[in-house]
């Protein structure tokens, strides 16, 4: 169910004929003067459907003397309409939401008859075709005004606005505590999820930097290797080098101490020793 409690627009008709046709004399859209835009053409509207609801159904029974009486009640998906009839004929209907209390209606159409007819009764009788709009603006505004919400006339209604407000007030404060739950739990989720991440970030890190160093460490073990057995090969070709030109150095001089002792031999069979030593030291010489 609908909860638009506001009053929308009135409008005050002259019966005419059998039918009955339902002549609009003056009418007023509270809710497009509310709103700050002009009612004009939708104003018009209304009274014309109104109008058609009326001669549809028309009150009847209203009682000698009364002020408005055989009240109606008709509901659309979106609005109602309110009205009766005094005994002279004129109508008086009212639109409200949904939500507005019939009871406050009628309320609003008896008053509103009593205000209209002690100014404008004696005119509506004779009056065209909204021809009472500019003259009975200041009555249908100033009703409007008043009855614009149930609980603006009725104090019973306002203290049931008031606990309705307090009892809303209150389930939106639960609801916001729901939220504010579901949402702490949800962050202390994420705060968890966050955490095992972190530590999920860190023992790869640490796998990752052992893995690294032992890398590097391998890298390092090989790169010494390499430069190790390059030195030995170099170290072994200067070696084997040095120990070729000493050998070949020894041999030489061994070969001429032959050569020597040898022809000091012969030397020393052909003269005698003291010649022999006396030549030696001259060869030495």
């Amino acid at each position: 169910m609908s909860e638009d409690k506001k009053l929308r627009c009135a409008v005050v008709y002259r019966l005419e004929g059998d039918g009955p046709s339902a002549i609009p004399l003056c009418s007023f859209d509270h809710a497009a003067a509310k709103a700050g835009s002009r009612a004009g053409e939708q104003q018009g509207k209304f009274a014309k459907a109104v109008a058609r609801v009326i001669g549809a159904d028309p009150p009847t029974g209203v009682a000698k003397g009364a002020k408005v009486g055989g009240f109606r009640v008709v509901q659309s998906d979106e609005h109602q309409i309110v009205y009766g009839a005094d005994p002279d004929g004129l109508c008086f209907c009212v639109i409200t939401g949904l939500a507005y209390p019939n009871r406050i209606a009628i309320q609003f159409l008896e008053e509103l008859a009593g205000e209209f007819k002690a100014g404008h009764g004696s005119q509506a009788m004779k009056a065209k075709e909204n021809g009472l709009n500019i003259k009975a603006k200041k009555v249908l505004t100033a009703m409007c005004s008043k009855y614009e919400t149930a609980a603006k006339v009725d104090s019973a209604l306002r203290v049931i606005d008031a606990v309705d407000g307090v009892k809303g007030q209150m389930q939106d404060n639960i609801t916001g505590m729901l939220k504010n739950q579901e949402s702490a739990e949800s962050l202390n989720a994420k705060s968890q999820e966050l955490s095992e991440q972190a530590s999920v970030f860190k023992t790869n890190s640490k796998q990752l930097k052992n893995t690294m160093r032992w890398k590097n460490l391998k890298m390092t073990l090989m790169l010494g290797g390499v430069v190790l057995i390059v030195g030995l090969i170099i170290l072994l070709s200067i070696w084997s080098q040095i120990g070729f030109l000493f050998k070949g150095s020894s041999s030489s001089k061994s070969e001429s101490s032959k050569s020597d002792g040898g022809g000091r031999f012969l030397y020393g069979l052909l003269f005698d020793d003291e010649t022999a030593e006396t030549d030696e030291d001259l060869f030495s010489g």
